[in-house]
């Protein structure tokens, strides 16, 4: 969900836990971006119960940035 190359700088979409997990030294205020550690995943198809307004059903995990 983060098109860039793990191991290196990425900015965060959002702060959104849906879609990034930050790790590591994270402070209160979420950061701007970080080392990407993994790009996330997103379902091409999805055919599920009905999920809440704020779920999105087509993300599988949230992509990780670490806090250094």
């Amino acid at each position: 969900m983060i098109d860039g190359v793990e191991g290196t700088f990425a900015k965060a979409p959002s702060a959104d836990p849906n879609v990034v997990k930050f790790i590591g030294n994270v402070p209160a205020k979420p950061p701007t971006g970080g080392t990407l550690r993994h790009k996330g995943w997103r379902a091409a198809k999805v055919d599920l119960p009905a999920l809440s307004a704020k779920q999105d059903a087509a993300i599988i995990a949230p992509a990780e940035i670490e806090i250094e």
